[in-house]
Order: C-alpha cells, then sequence, then structure tokens
C-alpha cells in the first residue's frame, strides 16, 4: 500500500503543468541573444544613418561652394579647419543652400582645406574623430 501512495504521488507530480528550471533557463538565454542583435544592428543602423546625413550635407556645402565660385570666381582661400571660420562664409552658403549646416552628424565642424584657387578638399573626421588620427577610413568625403 505504501508504494501505492508513492506512485500516485509521482503520477500526480507528473500532471502538474509547468516550466523546468532549464526550460527557463534557456528561453532566458535565446531572448538574451536576440536582444544582443537587435542592439548590435541598431548601433549599426544609426552609425550607417549618421554617415549618409554626412555625405548628404557635404554635398550641400560642395553645391554651395560651387556657388560662391561662380559670383567670385574662386573658391575660399582660408583653410576652414584650422581657423574654424565657416561665419565669415555662412551668410552667402545658406543663402545659396538652404540646408548647408558647418556640422556633421557628430557635432564636429566639417573640415575645408584650400587647394589652391580653384580646388579645395571638404571632408568630415567621422565618427572617431580627429583624435582617433587622419585614417583615410574613417573620414568621410
Amino acid at each position: 500500500m505504501k508504494s501505492e501512495i508513492q506512485s500516485g504521488s509521482r503520477v500526480s507530480r507528473l500532471n502538474k503543468s509547468g516550466f523546468t528550471l532549464v526550460e527557463l533557463l534557456a528561453v532566458t538565454l535565446i531572448m538574451a541573444m536576440l536582444a544582443a542583435i537587435v542592439v548590435g544592428l541598431s548601433g549599426y543602423a544609426s552609425r550607417r544613418s549618421s554617415e549618409s546625413q554626412t555625405k548628404a550635407e557635404l554635398q550641400f556645402l560642395r553645391d554651395a561652394l560651387g556657388e560662391y565660385r561662380l559670383e567670385m570666381g574662386f573658391y575660399p582661400r582660408e583653410d576652414l579647419s584650422t581657423t574654424g571660420d565657416w561665419d565669415r562664409y555662412a551668410s552667402f552658403l545658406t543663402s545659396r543652400v538652404e540646408r548647408a549646416r558647418f556640422e556633421d552628424a557628430w557635432g564636429r565642424p566639417y573640415q575645408y582645406r584650400s587647394l589652391g584657387r580653384f580646388s579645395y578638399d571638404l571632408w568630415s573626421y567621422g565618427p572617431t574623430g580627429p583624435e582617433a588620427g587622419d585614417y583615410e577610413f574613417d573620414n568621410i568625403r
């Protein structure tokens, strides 16, 4: 009789609904892995979005500098990356291209270097900034 009670209690335990600890840990692990993937992809998408925005703004500035050259006969001769003197040209540039901004998506000023009367170099240091060094693959042109 004693064995019937024990076997009966085993049966009643097996019929109980619920999750085991192993099942809960497996589900938690899967959810953590999915969350890590989503966070990683959102960071990548955010960086790509900032790079695209910066490239578009650089194109707007190139258009405005082209207008400046047509009107003045030359590009600005100062290296605006060292003087930071975008304000001197801002009224002209923004009147020609409405969306002209002088800071990239990371809040740093765009870099402009005069290469003579008819040429210039315009870029952003990108997400790493100038402190990471002048690595061509980080710069956005």
